[in-house]
């Protein structure tokens, strides 16, 4: 199975099948990566900013006990 697998991608690799080759994939994941990191930031960034203006007040901790 793995060898088959290994063939269909070369094949796409070198032009002789239609498919996404494996540099494009390797971009691709890695481009989904960084989008999700930098969609993490921006959530981080906007409730720290409506904390500091004051919009929503900080979460109280549970109790310890």
């Amino acid at each position: 199975m793995t060898l088959s697998k290994w063939m269909r991608q070369a094949a796409i690799d070198s032009g002789e099948r239609p498919g996404v080759p494996s540099q494009e994939s390797v971009e691709l994941r890695l481009a989904r990566r960084r989008i999700r990191e930098l969609e993490q930031e921006l959530t981080i960034v906007r409730t720290a900013a409506k904390f500091l203006n004051g919009e929503e007040p900080p979460a109280p901790k549970g109790s310890t006990r």
